[in-house]
């Protein structure tokens, strides 16, 4: 676990060193077992916000985050990659309009697809960790649909539009 501090100003090291503490210190309470991502966030930020004068806390792992914003705000988010072939410009030009606008992306061309997805919500200690759970299981039954696709061609979602990355985000978020 990766952890974030946003400060309003500069920090000392001894300030630094007993965050580190207090932080192994709940990991270490737990078993090694951290509570939601979004607990953890907000407990650092009531254990050091004020004398730290902190803005926001982010807790990172390799494929989710959680940040605690303060008045019992929360963002959560999961982070992943998908690999898809799709085709620009298809639909909508014609094939000297393709070459000047598009290039060699007018040909059927792959891509590793990184996406990052986040929603801000209030804070609840009870719904959090369902919360993160039901984030990362509706971005994997979307995105494992897509996974080693042609886009434009086997799956329906994108059968009408350009795949660009504005349009892909567009019906990701949409689904979601």
């Amino acid at each position: 676990i990766k952890l974030k501090l946003v400060l309003n100003e500069y920090i000392n090291y001894s300030d630094l060193e007993r965050l580190v503490e207090k932080c192994q210190e709940k990991v270490l309470k737990n078993n090694g077992v951290a509570d939601s991502l979004g607990s953890v966030a907000k407990e650092i930020f009531n254990m050091f916000g004020t004398d730290l004068n902190l803005s926001r806390v982010r807790v990172d792992t390799k494929d989710s985050f959680a940040e605690y914003l303060g008045n019992d705000e929360t963002v959560l988010g999961q982070r992943g990659v998908f690999f898809a072939a799709h085709v620009l410009g298809k639909l909508r030009f014609t094939e000297n309009e393709r070459e000047k606008y598009f290039g060699k992306c007018r040909f059927q061309h792959g891509h590793d697809f990184k996406y990052e997805v986040a929603i801000k919500l209030k804070y609840n200690k009870n719904c959090l960790q369902q919360a993160e759970t039901d984030l990362q299981k509706g971005i994997k039954n979307i995105v494992s649909i897509w996974d080693h696709k042609d886009l434009a061609r086997e799956v329906d979602d994108f059968k009408d539009v350009n795949t660009t990355g504005e349009q892909i985000i567009q019906i990701l978020s949409k689904k979601l």
